[in-house]
């Protein structure tokens, strides 16, 4: 039998059938675009542990629409972790989209947040990915991952 293979996620594959695919049009040609990574407290020039910032590429003369966002923050037991979507495109007046951070495992002296979150942000060359957490003197960093999936169009 003739399979096709269908990405998924994180690299998995899913095989079916090939006629059980149905044929369906990218509306969108072939802009589809994602930017993920790992971020560290004090990215973005802040010198703090308790900030991280993180500009993501978008192609010259582009706008990146963005229609899904995942972020992952592992922080301190006693601290929770916020995460914003900021920027402005063109020069024109700043946006704040804040993200529904929701605490999903607490492993003794760490606990973990996460959002995945259907959105629909415009974003331009100054849009940046902002972390942060109250934090005391000396608290354990955490690790902080994150992914934007949606697809580009053109901007002036």
């Amino acid at each position: 039998m003739n399979k096709k293979l269908i990405p998924l996620f994180f690299g998995l594959l899913l095989a079916l059938p090939a006629q059980s695919i149905p044929n369906i049009p990218n509306i969108f040609g072939n802009n589809f675009y994602q930017v993920g990574g790992l971020v560290a407290w004090g990215e973005g020039g802040t010198n703090s542990h308790s900030l991280a910032y993180k500009k993501f590429p978008i192609p010259t003369g582009k706008i990146f629409v963005i229609e899904f966002v995942t972020v992952t923050c592992t922080v301190a037991s006693r601290e929770v972790c916020q995460a914003t979507l900021i920027g402005a495109i063109n020069g024109r007046e700043a946006t704040e989209h804040y993200l529904d951070m929701q605490l999903i495992r607490t492993d003794g002296d760490f606990r973990t947040y996460r959002v995945s979150q259907t959105v629909k942000i415009y974003a331009g060359k100054e849009h940046e990915l902002f972390i942060s957490r109250p934090v005391d003197a000396g608290s354990a960093g955490g690790g902080i991952t994150y992914s934007l999936a949606g697809y580009l169009i053109d901007g002036n």
